[in-house]
């Protein structure tokens, strides 16, 4: 690749990423075809936008726009358009030119918590990783990024501010894209669930930006059928329950629940049937302990019962 042409493609990674913060309609076909399967362009745009999650560049280009709506008023229409992207990206092809190019050798790590375990990792970089019953990530961080992989289970991540080092979190076939924020990963069957207690989160499918969405602060999005669901509001209260020994079900099929109940139970429970596994129940559960009580409970909302078969615990359909 010549120096032009990388050039070219920093800058239109700075464009294409002002126009993902703007907030404003843009063309996604377009994107998709600007990325078009590179690597490189996938990797500069991923660097800009984590750079541009920083609060004091987040701070100048609400200053920007600000100065550009006193100023519209005397603009033609098609420049008070183009204002704001192109404030965006001249702020952010700025920042671009202070990101550290070091290239020393990255360093992994893996953490995994037992059955029944909470437990709290810190990470080099300062930030810390709470791994819930049965959960196991790896950790390489590198001068250029900061990458956790979450095999199985439930982490919350608080994750120290670096804007030279984006912090992504891959679970499944979705990646998550930070800065520097507080949220909760959760995967389960091929499922994530994100919810976000601080910042903003970019959530989409590995190795591409198709149907990305941004979720921030209060909201939430699963992830499946290859793609994010649209974020939706979220108590409080609701984000990494399981902290502290709680799981916030809203519409969860009685399988994931069943799922995590063995997660940190380590007992064995089966569902005798499939129409069982897809009744979807809401409630608060407890986690820690044996389940059997909150399995009644759940046998109850699904229409079934619950016995015990070879040390077992099987849910039964209702006859």
């Amino acid at each position: 690749m010549t120096i032009s042409t990388e050039k070219a493609d920093r800058e239109s990674a700075a464009i294409w990423v002002a126009r993902h913060v703007s907030g404003g309609e843009f063309d996604r076909s377009a994107f998709e075809a600007w990325l078009g399967g590179h690597t490189r362009r996938q990797a500069y745009f991923d660097e800009l936008y984590a750079t541009c999650m920083d609060p004091v560049v987040g701070q100048a280009l609400a200053n920007v726009s600000s100065r550009a709506r006193r100023v519209s008023v005397r603009l033609p229409s098609a420049f008070r358009v183009a204002l704001p992207v192109a404030a965006a990206a001249a702020i952010t092809l700025v920042v671009v030119q202070s990101v550290r190019q070091q290239n020393q050798p990255a360093t992994i790590q893996e953490f995994a918590a037992a059955t029944g375990e909470v437990k709290m990792v810190p990470l080099k970089d300062g930030s810390t990783v709470m791994l819930g019953s049965n959960t196991r990530i790896t950790v390489r961080f590198s001068d250029s990024g900061r990458q956790v992989t979450l095999t199985d289970g439930n982490a919350y991540f608080d994750v120290a501010h670096d804007a030279a080092r984006p912090f992504t979190v891959s679970a499944g076939q979705a990646r998550t894209v930070v800065l520097g924020t507080k949220f909760d990963l959760a995967l389960s069957h091929g499922d994530v669930d994100l919810a976000v207690e601080r910042g903003l989160v970019r959530f989409e499918a590995q190795n591409q930006a198709k149907a990305a969405v941004l979720v921030k602060a209060g909201y939430h999005s699963q992830f499946h059928d290859g793609r994010p669901d649209t974020p939706s509001h979220i108590r409080p209260d609701r984000v990494g329950a399981w902290r502290e020994g709680w799981i916030e079900a809203e519409d969860m099929p009685v399988s994931r629940l069943v799922a995590e109940f063995q997660r940190w139970s380590g007992r064995t429970i089966d569902i005798e049937s499939p129409s069982i596994a897809r009744q979807r129940v809401a409630g608060r559960f407890r986690l820690t302990g044996d389940p059997r009580g909150q399995l009644e409970s759940l046998a109850y909302l699904s229409g079934s019962h619950l016995i015990e078969r070879n040390e077992h615990y099987v849910l039964v359909k209702n006859k």
